[in-house]
């Protein structure tokens, strides 16, 4: 799966999805006191890659946003 190819919608399910997983491994993991495993890594780094993606579309989405303003501004 590559993230930048998915919709907007593929992606924010995903992320949501990655947020879930991570809370509960995460939970896990401290209460075992165990906070450096493989699967802990492991979904953050996943996490971490689909944060990345849904804030660069958000910025474009915000800046293409904010050029068209400023186009129309200046007209």
């Amino acid at each position: 799966m590559n993230v930048k190819e998915m919709s907007l919608q593929d992606l924010e399910s995903c992320f949501n999805l990655a947020c879930k997983i991570r809370d509960g491994v995460i939970m896990m993991a401290r209460a075992n006191n165990n906070m450096n495993t493989k699967e802990v890594r492991d979904i953050s780094n996943k996490y971490n890659l689909l944060y990345k993606e849904v804030m660069l579309r958000l910025n474009s989405l915000y800046s293409d946003n904010n050029t068209e303003n400023k186009e129309v501004l200046n007209d």
